[in-house]
């Protein structure tokens, strides 16, 4: 799989970091779904929110978007800092949680159903610790 990576907002992330968790979260997760390219964009809360506006008509600042066709995982740096701080976790633990999340969506997984949502949830769980990053 190749993974492009847009740190538009000049992050503090490492593209290897990211690229590395993306292949092994892909590995790990064993989708039949075929992912030829990905697109990774670190973004500020002003593109992050209005991209939820035009695809998911929600006028609100999120963490992490992720869209199928082309397949890209958008993350926001300033919310995923937020989190890290509310969450007491590292910056970079934070970032694989929020790429894992991104990618299984892309996948197909879902969380709209407390089923899905423990599937999901078990798998990300599962990604991490092979991650060693829960």
């Amino acid at each position: 799989m190749e993974v492009e990576v847009n740190n538009v907002v000049h992050a503090r992330a490492s593209t290897t970091f990211i690229i590395a968790v993306i292949e092994k979260a892909y590995t790990i997760a064993q989708s039949k779904q075929r992912i030829d390219n990905l697109s990774v964009a670190l973004v500020d809360e002003k593109t992050i929110k209005r991209l939820n506006r035009k695809y998911r008509k929600q006028n609100r600042v999120t963490d992490v978007l992720s869209f199928d066709d082309p397949p890209e995982i958008v993350i926001c740096w300033k919310q995923l800092v937020i989190n890290a701080k509310t969450n007491k976790v590292r910056q970079k633990k934070e970032l694989a949680l929020l790429l894992v999340h991104g990618l299984l969506h892309i996948l197909g997984y879902d969380h709209k159903t407390k089923k899905q949502e423990t599937v999901m949830q078990s798998l990300t769980d599962k990604i991490l610790q092979k991650l060693s990053m829960r």
